[in-house]
């Protein structure tokens, strides 16, 4: 069974940025590695160059732990802290995603993300997972990588999550796709982001994907695990 990985992309006001940061570091990433059933490991990243600001990861024992009762209990009952920061972000995306290539081990420090909407068809995305599987195989040949993964966001899962915070007066972009992500790790930004032409071999992907999202660099600021 895969694992799962939620995934999020917040931004807020410069005023109020370490705010964010210190809940996010002594409060929720803990909340949700140690304290959440089903959750094992959970980290915060700030951005290196000019996508959003703040990502987090959050990875589960399976994907169906993103829907169960238990977490969806969990979302719709946040701490107070939780309430007086979720309203104050400016942005919030989120990505619910099996983990279906997890070549993913140890902490790196610096990662880049790879986000893209492949062709819905499912011949055409099986296609794509697969030379994607071969792809990230050969990046265990680089030292300075630490691993990576694919996560393919399940859009039902990620709107309905995303609701709850819209509930307590948040603004969650509810109209992102099944988009996927590709995540690699490892210890030099400049390096890693030259691996996503190896990655990206457009030649060979280009005509399985609908559209190129973003890729962006992110440094470690805090990560725990169970």
């Amino acid at each position: 069974m895969n694992k799962g990985m939620l995934v999020s992309f917040t931004e807020t006001n410069l005023a109020i940025e370490e705010e964010l940061k210190s809940w996010f570091v002594n409060e929720h990433i803990d909340e949700r590695a140690i304290d959440t059933d089903g959750f094992f490991r959970a980290r915060l990243y700030e951005c290196l160059d000019e996508g959003p600001k703040f990502f987090a990861t959050y990875e589960t024992i399976n994907f169906d732990i993103l829907a169960s009762e238990h977490y969806m209990k969990k979302v719709s009952n946040q701490t107070n802290w939780s309430k007086e920061i979720i309203p104050k972000l400016t942005m919030l995306e989120r990505l619910t995603g099996k983990m279906t290539i997890d070549n993913l081990r140890g902490y790196g420090g610096k990662i880049i993300t790879f986000r893209f909407l492949p062709l819905p068809e499912r011949n055409s995305r099986d296609t794509l997972r697969k030379i994607f599987i071969t792809e990230l195989n050969k990046l265990k040949s680089f030292n300075f990588v630490n691993g990576s993964c694919l996560i393919e966001n399940d859009s039902k899962i990620s709107t309905s999550t995303g609701a709850k915070a819209q509930k307590i007066g948040g603004n969650p972009n509810l109209s992102i796709k099944d988009e996927w992500m590709i995540i690699i790790e490892g210890q030099d930004h400049s390096k890693l982001k030259e691996l996503i032409n190896i990655v990206y071999n457009e030649k060979i992907v280009s005509k399985y994907m609908e559209k190129k999202i973003s890729i962006n660099c992110y440094q470690l600021i805090y990560g725990n695990n169970r």
